[in-house]
């Protein structure tokens, strides 16, 4: 045998492929996982009508809680003044009770069982 059959049967394990390696492809994509935005922009979806809908309810409800707040408080400012004009008038009740109770027996004491 020649040289040039023995290196024909002799393998050399140091040749080049005949072919390059290629990663496997893969037939199914990973499902992403989701993903929670802190700011920022966010991507415009929707439609038209829906997005517009979306503005109008908002806009709505601010209109609503803005007129609740009102009425909130303006009974706050009544309440308030409520329990003023009612501290006066017990402040006056009291002070009558005093004046009749000082033109009283003297003995019989001061009771608060007698007045309404």
């Amino acid at each position: 045998m020649s040289s040039e059959t023995n290196s024909l049967i002799t393998t050399d394990h140091h040749r080049q492929p005949a072919t390059n390696f290629r990663w496997p492809i893969r037939l199914k994509r990973r499902q992403r996982l989701p993903i929670v935005r802190l700011g920022g922009l966010k991507p415009r979806r929707g439609f038209f009508l829906t997005r517009l809908c979306k503005k109008a309810k908002l806009k709505w409800l601010r209109v609503k809680y803005m007129n609740m707040a009102k009425k909130l408080k303006k009974y706050y400012e009544s309440l308030v003044k409520e329990i003023l004009e009612g501290g006066r008038t017990i402040e006056s009740f009291q002070q009558r009770m005093l004046l009749e109770a000082s033109f009283a027996i003297p003995v019989m004491g001061l009771s608060f069982n007698s007045y309404p």
